[in-house]
This record gives structure tokens, sequence and C-alpha cells, in this order.
């Protein structure tokens, strides 16, 4: 239950330029009322910069998008201006080679003619030599979750990683199982949804995975036996199909859940939290926001109370973050079995 969109001083400081203002004055191409000027073109802004308020966590990419995801709202809303992503120099290249997914985003953006320009706020504004009149240049601060300022923003953004990667084709209109609505509505009446566990390596992993598995089969009469994949071994792109051909995803918090956005219509997600590490809103917000259902399983009795006992001390935080689950399978069928019915709810199955 996380709002779906957030509000422009949620997501952005001014860092140069009126933002608000701005932001008021354009952005037509989303729907919004036409400006009582006209939207004259001597008043609209021509560059549009995004960039990092920290680079504390920029190596990790579930962070970096957390950055990303308000600035392709912030491009989004100014259709006609130039893109420009500010990175500082002394971290562009932890930003940009620090794994896979992050280099697969450096390429969606270069692919959506965004600029990723390595330069503080200073020299950049320094540098440039048109109109600096019609520059915005707005920072990002980390929230505690992934925020975005329109709907419709990560099916955008979706969209644009899909043809950046030549998957257009074959994904952008597939839903259910299949590759258009219609057809979905049409020819599943008797399917089930495809449902992937992502398991990983170390820290957080889910024990007795295959068990699970085998369990979720009977119990759910799947004509298939889920199966168990790790991100960790996957390329940006292995990642980005891996998401378009799983509806219910079962994962334990982690990284690898950033590419959520980049999952079918009517998928769903169960997020597997470790005990006395809560934080669901981290990606719930991020499933909220690309409208992706969103659920999990906490390994614990109370989970704000827990969280707050082992997050006072380093070495507490650390232990949850680096523990076992050992997940009730009761649990897990009832949670997937929810998700099932919320499935079959979108694709609208059954209603023949």
């Amino acid at each position: 239950h996380y709002p779906r969109t957030y509000p422009v001083d949620a997501l952005f400081k001014a860092a140069y330029g009126n933002l608000k203002k701005a932001w008021d004055h354009e952005g037509i191409a989303l729907g919004a009322a036409p400006p009582r000027d006209g939207g004259a073109s001597d008043q609209r802004i021509r560059t549009v910069a995004c960039t990092f308020t920290e680079y504390l966590f920029i190596h990790h990419f579930p962070h970096q998008m957390q950055h990303l995801v308000p600035c392709w709202s912030l491009w989004r809303h100014f259709p006609d201006a130039e893109h420009v992503l500010l990175v500082h120099p002394q971290y562009y290249q932890i930003f940009s080679n620090s794994s896979s997914f992050s280099a697969g985003m450096i390429r969606v953006l270069e692919h959506t003619n965004i600029s990723v320009i390595q330069k503080t706020i200073m020299n950049y504004r320094q540098s440039y030599t048109s109109d600096r009149k019609k520059l915005l240049i707005a920072n990002t601060p980390r929230n505690k979750g992934f925020f975005a300022a329109h709907m419709g923003d990560m099916a955008h953004l979706r969209r644009s990683v899909l043809t950046t990667l030549g998957l257009e084709e074959e994904y952008q209109d597939a839903s259910c199982g299949t590759m258009h609505v219609d057809e979905a509505r049409r020819t599943l009446q008797n399917t089930t949804p495809r449902i992937v566990i992502v398991n990983r390596r170390k820290s957080r992993r889910l024990l007795h995975a295959p068990a699970t598995s085998k369990i979720l089969q009977h119990e759910l009469r799947l004509p298939y036996r889920p199966p168990i994949v790790f991100f960790d071994e996957f390329t940006f792109e292995q990642q980005v199909e891996a998401l378009n051909n799983v509806d219910i995803l079962l994962s334990p918090h982690g990284a690898h859940l950033t590419g959520i956005p980049f999952m079918q219509r009517c998928g769903s997600v169960i997020e597997v939290i470790p005990h006395g590490y809560g934080i669901p809103h981290c990606f719930g917000t991020l499933a909220a926001v690309a409208n992706v259902n969103h659920s999990y399983v906490y390994l614990g009795k109370d989970m704000i109370e827990e969280t707050k006992q082992l997050g006072a001390t380093k070495i507490g935080r650390a232990n949850a973050r680096r523990s076992l689950l050992c997940v009730p399978v009761e649990m897990i069928v009832q949670a997937t079995r929810i998700q099932m019915e919320n499935w079959k709810q979108c694709c609208k199955i059954g209603d023949a």
C-alpha cells in the first residue's frame, strides 16, 4: 500500500533554476493542462540535468536506481529538452562499472539520448554556453525507497530498456504469458502463471529451495516445477529477459529485485524478509510505482520492534543481513496462492 506517484518536492532539490515554476509550466506531453501563455518556446527549458545529492552507496546498483528512477521522471516531464545525467568525475567509474546492471543502465541512458557527463554541478553550469535561464539542474536525494512522479514512468523506462536491448518486439506488448493482452484473455482460460524462485548464493539464501519448489508444484497443482535461478550469474540483458518470463517472483530481499519495473503487466513479487531486517518499503515502493503487485513474508514476529533492536548495532544489522532464510513452507504456499488469484483477476482468466 504505497503511493503510485510522489510530488515534485519529495523527489528533487533544485540545484540551479526555478524547478517548481518550470515543472508547473511544462509537461504538456504528459497530459497536463497547457500553460496560460501557451508554452512560448522562448520561455521553455532547453536543458534538464539530473544529479545526485550523495555518493555514499553509489557503487550498489539498487541505490543507483533510487536516484535514476526520479531522474527518469524529471526527463520525461520535459520531453522536448536536452536530457543530461551529471556524475561527479570522482565516482563515475564506480557508478558505471560496479555491476552488469549498472553498465546496462548506462547503455540504456545513452541509447535514449541521455548524455552522461562527468562534471560537478558548478563545472557544468560554468561550461554551459547557451542561455542559462533555460537550464535546469535538479538533485535527487537518496530516499528510503523508489519514487516516481507520474503514472507510467516505469512503463516508459521498461519500454526504453526493451528497445535498447532489441527485445521490444518480443516483450513490449506481452502480458499474462502471451504476446498481447487480448490474446491472453482469449487463450489463458486453463493455464497457470509462470512462477520462478530467485535465490542467492551467500547471504539471505533461501534454504531448501528445491524442496520448496517441489511442494509448490504439488500443493498448487502446477503443471511444472518452479525453476530456481541465480541472478548474480546473469548479464543485464539476461536479467531483463528472465523478468519478462515470470508472472510471480518468489525471492529473498536483495539487489536483484531492482529489476521489478521490467516485469510484465499483472506481475507479482513475494519478498522474503529476514528476521530483524524489515525494510519492505524498499522494493515495495518500487513495485508500486511500477504497477507490480508486492507482498512479503517476514521471518519473525514483530518486524518493527525486531528491526529496531537488531539495527541498533552494526553487528546486529550485519547478522540480520547475512542470515540464511528458512521459510515455513505453508507461508510460501499461502502467499503464492494469493498472488495466483491476483494474477488471474488481473488477466481476467475465467471471464470468457
